[in-house]
């Protein structure tokens, strides 16, 4: 006894097609970028910038780098010893500090000798030490006193982007120049001042 054929059921062509792609048939992926086969080799790919070397300074470099300008200003040269008294650290901390510095081209550094600043070194000592100028200009003008200029400047110098510095030294730049407006904003401080104050008494009756 034969045995029927089995009938499969078709589904309509429409069904069997898998719906196509749009962004995977453009797209080609690669570790580095993507790829849109149809774009232009103008806007073909994309990458990441890479940061200024500002922003690869840490806090230790410039300060090391400032002070070793200001030793060199002073005396004509720098020594571990000198560098770690005026920056109240370990003679061994400052060496290794040196010598990475002197890898990263900054310092001209001789084991057991006195060392300078390359010029790349300068360059950064010197900016660091416009900032801190800067920094120093506008504060005092406002009316801070010494110490806490001194301890704002160490705390927020690091942090300030270069659009801030010159927004600053231009406000600064201002005020020496219409001294009746700097006078008109120390007199709104002192206001101010008073109001909290005499509010501070109101609120503790």
């Amino acid at each position: 006894m034969g045995h029927k054929p089995i009938r499969r059921r078709l589904l309509p062509a429409y069904l069997q097609m898998r719906p196509p792609d749009p962004l995977a048939a453009r797209v080609k992926c690669s570790p580095w970028r993507w790829t849109f086969a149809n774009d232009s080799p103008a806007v073909k790919t994309t990458t990441r910038k890479p940061k200024s070397a500002a922003l690869n300074r840490s806090e230790s470099t410039e300060d090391h780098l400032e002070r070793i300008q200001e030793l060199i200003e002073g005396k004509g040269y720098a020594r571990v010893a000198d560098l770690a008294a005026s920056l109240h650290l370990s003679t061994s901390a400052v060496s290794n500090m040196v010598r990475r510095l002197a890898r990263r081209g900054y310092v001209n550094y001789e084991r057991y000798r006195g060392f300078t600043l390359t010029p790349s070194g300068r360059q950064v000592a010197q900016h660091v030490k416009a900032r801190h100028n800067i920094l120093t200009d506008f504060l005092e003008i406002v009316g801070l006193d010494s110490q806490t200029v001194d301890r704002e400047v160490e705390d927020i110098e690091h942090h300030l982007r270069p659009e801030t510095l010159t927004v600053l030294s231009q406000l600064v730049g201002f005020w020496r120049e219409h001294p009746r407006q700097l006078n008109a904003f120390k007199r709104y401080v002192r206001k101010a001042r008073l109001a909290s104050f005499r509010q501070e008494r109101e609120d503790g009756k």
